[in-house]
């Protein structure tokens, strides 16, 4: 829960790094796997070829060596920009790993959805997904116990991918230290400018009682399920970096940050709703799949 999060440093020691630490070997995935501008049932998305990842050599040696490069980094050597964007690239690549370590286990590899791998014992989220600094996490503990305890930083919901097509896209770039707010910002405006998970403004659907109009603003369930993230007083401006966690909140919420994400004019009095989360896999089939 991001209301436990302590200030472990201030916002001023927090800065953007000079000297990145090398994620090109998962950029390399990204860029040959990732299709942007595909839509499946309706949703618009960025898809990931995950049998190109299984089968093409090359693919398989870049993320085999970033896995094990994962697994002996020494994060407490990072500074605060370097280590966000590593658990950002970590828990990304850490989910497409385990979809292809099941679809290895099926004979006809076929994943329908990440909560495929859940058991009613264990779920996928809770399940060991790779193995940081000589340690194994799950990808819970990446994204509630690392992520969101150390950063009240909403962005970061724009930037880590569950494989799923309601998921904001997965980028097509590793994050680097160096870059890391413009990344993180250009995540943010590309989720909320997509109107098929992001965000869209219905049209007026009648009169209210006052003669105004009636409008409602459909938006993603992260936005429910992660609520009191988007009302942190460190919901930055575009061109800050992300900050360390405060105990600090202000009531501006999802619509403050969509309207300051969004190129959309939205009322104060806005009607709020949800879009149905699909946990299909974003999987990008080649023709003759």
């Amino acid at each position: 829960n991001s209301g436990e999060a302590k200030c472990v440093v201030s916002a001023a020691e927090f800065v953007p790094s000079g000297a990145d630490v090398d994620h090109s070997l998962w950029g390399s995935v990204l860029s040959q796997c990732c299709h942007k501008d595909q839509s499946i049932d309706g949703i618009e998305s960025t898809l990931f070829d995950y049998n190109r990842a299984l089968t093409d050599v090359a693919v398989q040696s870049h993320l085999k060596s970033y896995l094990a490069m994962l697994a002996s980094a020494n994060l407490d050597a990072l500074n605060d920009t370097e280590l966000c964007a590593l658990l950002i690239n970590a828990y990304n690549a850490f989910t497409v790993n385990t979809i292809l370590d099941a679809m290895l286990g099926r004979s006809d590899r076929s994943i329908s959805s990440i909560n495929d791998m859940s058991t009613w014992r264990l779920s996928v989220w809770k399940r060991p997904a790779g193995e940081l600094d000589g340690k194994s996490v799950s990808l819970d503990e990446i994204e509630h116990k690392m992520l969101r305890k150390l950063w009240r930083e909403p962005r970061i919901h724009a930037c880590i991918v569950c494989a799923s097509l309601s998921c904001p896209n997965i980028r097509n770039e590793a994050f680097v230290a160096s870059r890391l707010d413009e990344q993180m910002t250009i995540q943010v405006s590309e989720w909320v400018a997509n109107q098929t998970k992001g965000a869209r403004l219905s049209s007026p659907t009648g009169s209210l009682a006052s003669g105004k109009s009636k409008k409602s603003l459909r938006i993603s369930r992260i936005f429910l399920w992660f609520k009191d993230d988007f009302a942190s007083k460190a919901t930055n401006e575009p061109g800050q970096t992300p900050n360390r966690a405060s105990e600090e909140v202000v009531g501006s919420g999802e619509v403050y940050f969509i309207k300051k994400h969004a190129e959309l004019d939205i009322p104060d009095d806005i009607e709020v709703e949800y879009f149905y989360y699909n946990w299909s896999l974003n999987a990008f089939l080649n023709e003759g799949s």
